[in-house]
């Protein structure tokens, strides 16, 4: 027979439900809201922040991201920084976020004067995405494109990262005619249900038909298993798949080995700045292969994960949207449809 729960034990889960449910941390979040913004009316027109969160690479890069969105609605100026972490320096002394992307768009001399010597700015440090509260203000709302223009349009990779991503792109061949494939294994498929490998090969398949331009294949995902279960498998066209030192060990995600986070943080980004030179990817619900869309707008991507209500995140929740959008299916309905998107025509 099945197992009744006893009143005590229906307490405590309905306790863990409301104290790891949104609403929850949000209003937990409200102090220390408050605090960041009084101190950002103070620094007006500089928004300064130090995030020190510790959460994923490109979560972080999504928080920088709504820091854009909120400075352009305000007329402010970004001065973001990020240490600590899961990336920094255990002493939180380096700022890893300028260490990966150089800021491109200039400010007056005044105001780069005063960001320089830090001259009347109290930089507020924002531990996760709830302090700010801009992932409910934007999330529904900020469209690919705009995403997309909106941070290149303020950063761009180091020069030492661009240059290993030219080099890599040039050893490789990857270009306009290779199909990006990214697997997200791990913690991810709590959130949105693990597609199988034979799925994910089979769509791989499918697209090497339907697209005959395609020349190669560039691979990445985070399970090494994963990545064995791709060299056992042929193909009609080349593999090639992304370097990286760091994988998953039993099923631990990368972020959370208590490895170089430093190198870890680099390798997701170089990681993702390959699949976004490619000219088609298909993935599952990553982050980090959902920016490859932010890196490169023209990319055709074909996200095969479905998600769970609440559980997806701009810029998946985006795409997903967009895949539905002609069937005026609902992005939480678990179907496949085989459909590139192309965000930039809607």
């Amino acid at each position: 027979m099945p197992k009744i729960e006893s009143l005590s034990d229906l307490l405590k889960n309905q306790i863990k439900r409301i104290y790891w449910s949104d609403s929850f941390k949000r209003i937990v979040a409200l102090p220390r809201r408050s605090v960041i913004f009084t101190k950002q009316r103070a620094n007006k027109p500089i928004f300064s922040v130090e995030i020190c969160a510790n959460t994923g690479f490109f979560a972080i890069l999504q928080l920088v991201l709504f820091i854009l969105v909120y400075c352009k609605e305000k007329n402010w100026f970004p001065d973001i920084s990020a240490r600590g972490g899961l990336y920094g320096d255990p002493a939180g002394r380096i700022d890893w976020f300028a260490r990966c992307f150089d800021r491109i768009k200039s400010y007056s001399p005044e105001i780069e004067e005063r960001i320089r010597q830090k001259e009347r700015i109290s930089t507020a440090k924002v531990f996760n995405m709830l302090q700010l509260g801009f992932r409910r203000r934007y999330e529904d709302t900020l469209e690919l494109t705009e995403a997309s223009r909106l941070f290149l349009e303020y950063y761009r990779p180091n020069a030492d990262i661009s240059s290993e991503v030219d080099t890599t792109v040039r050893e490789m061949s990857i270009g306009s005619y290779t199909l990006g494939v990214h697997f997200r294994g791990t913690d991810k498929v709590h959130e949105t249900g693990r597609v199988s490998w034979e799925t994910l090969v089979d769509t791989v398949r499918k697209t090497l038909v339907s697209e005959p331009r395609i020349t190669n294949i560039l691979v990445s995902s985070d399970e090494p298993q994963f990545l064995d279960y791709i060299r056992q498998q042929e193909f009609a066209r080349p593999v090639n798949f992304i370097p990286s030192s760091h994988l998953s060990v039993k099923g631990k995600p990368v972020h959370f080995s208590h490895l170089d986070g430093l190198q870890i943080g680099r390798e997701a980004l170089i990681a993702s700045l390959l699949l976004s030179r490619c000219g088609f990817l298909i993935k599952t619900a990553s982050y980090l292969s959902a920016w490859s869309k932010i890196f490169n707008p023209t990319l055709k991507v074909l996200l095969i994960s479905h998600s769970k209500v609440g559980q997806i995140w701009f810029p998946d929740s985006a795409l997903w949207a967009s895949q539905h959008s002609e069937t005026g299916e609902s992005r939480s309905i678990p179907a496949f449809k085989w459909y590139w998107d192309d965000v930039s025509n809607h």
